[in-house]
């Protein structure tokens, strides 16, 4: 086991990999169906032909750009593991920053684990809508998504962690399918990962992503703000007064996200808030009292 890791390691930093020997262990462990520890514990462990192959046809799909997300078929998000395939983008660390900043705005508002009504926009796989139903028992959120392959995944994911009754999963082109009049001011919480790439971020892509992940999650239009846009003037219509609206944006977005915010009229408390880079990453405001 140890010369097949090594060796696959090696294979993987010549294809310039970030991570071979990460990489490289956990293909293995989801192979023999054990946990990344074990696979030290038996280092010396012989390997069958089948579990080489089994390993062999997934280093050649990594090989090919493919994420080790898409290969083993799920992902952890703020403890949470949630199924993810080619109709929805991989979960990053960096959004867990944004769900931490909506956990913080309902905790303040001292109602323990009330009734909250949560939009969540863009859902993709519904790791966002998933996790804020499991941290908040009583809430409600109805997760939206213009594609419906993602929305399969986030119903699955939904289910998973027993939140299904809960979750209202809804395909929309953005706000198209929401009507004002029955949901206008109704949600304590509109909350967004939309695409936010720009078309020069676009052209510059890793292979991994370029090559895998839905394009149509990732493009914001020329200047990455498209959808920001959208949010920033729709958005108030159906937030509460002193709802919030929290946004993840790219690192260079947050001055332009604030300005929308501030010229609309509609928001105040806006914050630009940064994540363990020190990057801008998430952009908050509350609807006007």
């Amino acid at each position: 086991m140890g010369e097949l890791l090594a060796s696959a390691a090696e294979r993987l930093r010549q294809q310039g990999v970030e991570s071979p020997r990460l990489d490289a262990e956990v293909l293995l462990a989801h192979v023999l169906g054990e946990q990344r520890i074990d696979l030290y514990v038996n280092y010396a462990k012989p390997l069958n032909s089948s579990e080489i192959q089994a390993f062999e046809s997934l280093m050649a799909r990594r090989l090919q750009n493919v994420p080790v997300a898409y290969l083993i078929g799920h992902k952890e998000f703020m403890g949470l593991e949630f199924k993810v395939n080619r109709n929805t983008l991989i979960p990053r660390p960096e959004t867990e920053h944004l769900v931490e900043a909506v956990i913080d705005y309902l905790n303040s508002r001292g109602e323990g684990t009330g009734g909250f009504v949560i939009l969540d926009m863009c859902t993709g796989c519904g790791a966002i809508a998933v996790v804020l139903a499991v941290r908040f028992p009583e809430a409600n959120v109805v997760a939206v998504d213009i594609s419906a392959g993602a929305l399969h995944v986030a119903r699955e994911n939904a289910l998973v962690h027993g939140v299904s009754d809960r979750v209202y999963l809804l395909k929309s082109d953005m706000f198209d399918r929401l009507p004002v009049d029955k949901l206008g001011g109704r949600f304590d919480v509109v909350v967004a990962n939309p695409p936010y790439l720009s078309e020069e971020d676009m052209r510059s892509l890793h292979p991994d992503i370029a090559k895998s992940e839905p394009l149509i999650a990732l493009d914001g239009g020329p200047d990455g703000l498209r959808f920001h846009r959208v949010l920033v003037a729709r958005s108030a219509d159906y937030l509460k007064p002193g709802g919030l609206l929290a946004l993840e944006i790219g690192s260079s977005q947050g001055s332009r996200v604030a300005a929308m915010l501030a010229e609309s009229h509609m928001y105040e408390r806006i914050v630009v808030s940064q994540d363990y880079a020190g990057l801008d990453r998430v952009v908050t405001a509350c609807r006007r009292l």
